[in-house]
């Protein structure tokens, strides 16, 4: 059984050996054509699958299940069969966007232990679809599954510590990091392992997230500080080094990424994004472009 020590050595070399000037291109040209990257990428990798789940599996059951339930039914897919059902689809397919899940648990039913007994966020995964679909109708036609990757039903809960390795290279193949925010007391932004989430992305990707609220948060502030993880609440005391290790790697790449200026199809280097790319990701004060993509379950009606 792989351990998170075997897993993120490996997992750690491949991402120093993927992230060359021309993987970077690659990322920058086509979503799909980075999918079909990571496939082959990820093969490099001795770590398990990145596995994929479809909303309208999702909005059928009700809830967001389970790993094992998922491999017992065909829910989710590997990145593979992901990229070898809908690359034909190109840019209008499931492919152009890959969304990662970043949440705190809220300890619920067993079937869906991530979600609150009502299984809101299910109904968020919901709510994304059709809002998505409905953004996107005038160049897609149809209606289009949205790909998620969500640590309870895309990492095996048995042995968990091996996908919690490979987190950066996940979150480097996602395209969108949607932050569920559910309390009013802001746990989600004392978590470690949250904050673990937004850091990895921030670094990896680009300095932006995107924020799902279930209240009413009044007047959004748009540029929200990353704060360390390695000082976030966790529920496990044994999780604190794993996260330290991810959290190395965020800054690592970070400053590799400000000095690129990360994602070329964004122009991270004048205007507002100028204030965002600092030569070091300073806990705290680093400032992280945030768009309130919800409050309750009201979406925009254009991005």
């Amino acid at each position: 059984m792989s351990s998170f020590a075997t897993t993120f050595e490996s997992m750690t070399n491949g991402l120093r050996a993927g992230t060359t000037p021309e993987w970077e291109d690659l990322q920058s040209q086509s979503k799909v054509t980075k999918a079909k990257r990571g496939v082959e990428w990820l093969a490099t990798i001795d770590g398990p699958d990145m596995w994929l789940i479809e909303s309208n599996t999702i909005m059928e059951l009700g809830y967001i299940p389970r790993h094992d339930e998922c491999l017992a039914n065909g829910y989710i897919y590997s990145l593979e069969d992901a990229v070898a059902k809908w690359a034909g689809d190109g840019e209008n397919g499931p492919l152009d966007e890959i969304n990662f899940l970043s949440h705190n648990w809220c300890m619920g039913p067993d079937k869906s232990k991530i979600d609150n007994d009502n299984f809101d966020k299910a109904k968020m995964v919901a709510h994304w679809h059709k809002w998505r679909n409905g953004a996107y109708k005038r160049s897609r036609g149809k209606d289009t599954p949205v790909l998620w990757w969500i640590d309870w039903s895309c990492i095996d809960q048995s042995n968990s510590a091996p996908g919690a390795a490979m987190l950066p290279a996940y979150v480097k193949l996602c395209g969108m990091m949607l932050c569920c925010v559910h309390d009013r007391e802001g746990k989600y932004f004392t978590r470690g392992w949250c904050r673990t989430e937004r850091c990895l992305f921030t670094a990896m990707n680009s300095p932006r997230n995107w924020f799902f609220y279930f209240y009413d948060v009044g007047e959004f502030n748009p540029w929200q500080t990353i704060d360390d993880p390695r000082t976030g609440n966790i529920t496990k005391e044994s999780d604190r080094p794993f996260i330290a290790k991810l959290t190395e790697i965020a800054l690592e790449f970070w400053e590799k990424n400000a000095r690129s200026g990360f994602d070329k199809t964004n122009n991270y280097k004048e205007g507002v994004w100028a204030k965002v790319i600092t030569p070091q990701l300073n806990f705290g004060k680093t400032k992280i472009m945030s768009w309130e993509m919800a409050s309750g379950v009201n979406f925009p009606k254009k991005r």
